[in-house]
């Protein structure tokens, strides 16, 4: 099976052929690059999960 701890997918998860399950299911809203919202243009885009770059230690 596959496990996951947040289900992004919106329902639209590819068959992995074995069960899925996820603790949490969020529903993310997304845009084109050229439809961003105003409000939204000012805040960087983040990789969810990612720590590549980090120049902090945990």
């Amino acid at each position: 099976g596959v496990g996951v701890i947040v289900d992004r997918s919106g329902g639209q998860r590819p068959d992995f052929g074995c069960p899925f399950r996820s603790l949490v299911e969020m529903q993310v809203e997304t845009f084109p690059a050229d439809q961003v919202p105003a409000d939204l243009l000012g805040v960087p885009a983040v990789k969810p999960g990612s720590c590549n770059g980090r120049s902090e230690p945990y």
